[in-house]
């Protein structure tokens, strides 16, 4: 065979591969992962804050894969409000309905933050000890951030 042949060959199977509607990875591989919480815990080997930031598209994917892997219960379309202090954000709120978690937005902080299997999150909901906790927790992300802006912009 040719190497026309080869081509056509390689061409026809990632067209059918790229039609497959099952994933071709394991789902149970890829939710022990979600448990685990590896979704979005990335290598920190970048130089600028901005290489650990968790944006809308990081919690988008980690939400997808808990979707896929709950095999419980069907996860309805989850409610994300940023969390932040100083027109920044450190944080997201998830609310899945029946459920929330607040994630952090930044890649060198454990990723699941606070969660609960029943109820909603609100701000305004929410007791003085909880706001302390959230206040706490996101002024320390906040430091972070500021922290590594500060080197990476020489300040």
């Amino acid at each position: 065979m040719n190497a026309k042949t080869y081509l056509l060959i390689a061409l026809s199977i990632i067209a059918a591969l790229s039609c497959q509607k099952e994933p071709l990875v394991a789902v149970d591989a890829v939710c022990d992962k979600v448990v685990g919480n590896d979704v979005i815990m990335a290598e920190t080997k970048a130089a600028k804050s901005t290489d650990f930031f968790v944006g809308e598209s990081d919690i988008a994917s980690y939400v997808y894969y808990k979707q896929l892997c709950n095999k419980e219960k069907e996860i309805q379309e989850p409610e994300i409000t940023p969390l932040g202090i100083d027109g920044g954000v450190q944080a997201y709120a998830i609310n899945y309905g029946e459920g929330w978690e607040i994630i952090s937005a930044d890649k060198r902080i454990r990723p699941v933050l606070a969660q609960a299997s029943k109820g909603s999150f609100s701000l305004e909901k929410i007791g003085n000890s909880e706001a302390a906790f959230i206040n706490s927790v996101l002024n320390s992300i906040a430091s972070l951030q500021k922290e590594e802006n500060d080197i990476v912009t020489g300040n």
